[in-house]
């Protein structure tokens, strides 16, 4: 049994999940509630996930008004 290439996807505030290689591409699982809207989606490759773990971040903030690092 051998186990699948997974990525921890991190951002400057914390790491927010990971992806795991599977048939269709790298599904995400969320760690934190901030990245639980993308729980399951697959993406093409880790840096495509984590583009979008970063401007669903963006978009958070500007809605609560939080000043970016």
């Amino acid at each position: 049994m051998s186990a699948a290439p997974a990525f921890i996807i991190e951002t400057a505030d914390a790491a927010v999940g990971v992806v795991v290689l599977q048939d269709d591409g790298y599904r995400f699982f969320a760690s934190t509630a901030s990245a639980r809207s993308l729980d399951g989606r697959v993406f093409k490759s880790p840096a495509q996930a984590e583009r979008e773990v970063r401007r669903l971040e963006s978009v958070l903030r500007s809605r609560i008004g939080a000043p970016r690092p």
